[in-house]
């Protein structure tokens, strides 16, 4: 099966379970229309096309049934529900430095199973992590000196791991008080 919704580049693509109907979705994001859509995988068929970021879609992450996350070269976050059909919080990141401008393009995002805890990664090399229930940043850090484009967290988010054009996967560890410059290892 071949899906075209997309009028240019997909960038990311995530599945995701349909609770109510027990189907599997394709969630799919990329430039043009700067739109994310969702695809029953069983058809083929779009059953929705979801609008708010007004650039290109590059990093996508679903936890919890219904909840999924997009990043965007608009250099804002997005948390979606499903059921709701739209999002329903955006995160424009800080710079590291406390600069008013907002943070460079989010090119990678991840959230632990629990749904409390995201983390960003930037075309930067900049980090961002961000506590979802209490909707504020924790800490932005630069473990990378050239864009990050994958990011994950462990099973109880004691790690982050992120990778970068810089050629550098970084493991950092999360757990205590979290200092960047002693918790972070790359290889």
């Amino acid at each position: 099966m071949l899906v075209k919704v997309h009028d240019g580049a997909v960038r990311d693509v995530t599945f995701m379970e349909d609770t109510s109907s027990c189907t599997s979705l394709l969630i799919s994001g990329g430039a043009g229309d700067c739109k994310i859509y969702v695809t029953d995988c069983d058809t083929g068929v779009p059953i929705k096309a979801l609008s708010g970021h007004t650039g290109s879609i590059l990093s996508l992450y679903t936890w919890g049934g219904a909840m999924f996350a997009s990043g965007s070269h608009d250099k804002t976050i997005r948390f979606w529900d499903l059921r709701s059909g739209s999002f329903i919080h955006k995160i424009s990141p800080i710079r590291p430095d406390g600069g008013t401008s907002p943070a460079s393009a989010v090119c990678a995002v991840t959230v632990d199973k629990s749904g409390r805890l995201l983390c960003s990664g930037h075309e930067s090399g900049d980090c961002m992590l961000y506590d979802v229930r209490a909707s504020r940043v924790i800490q932005t850090f630069r473990p990378h000196s050239a864009e990050i484009r994958s990011a994950d967290l462990s099973h109880h988010a004691r790690y982050l791991i992120t990778a970068s054009y810089d050629k550098t996967v970084s493991l950092t560890d999360l757990q205590g008080e979290f200092a960047y410059e002693e918790r972070c290892v790359c290889v």
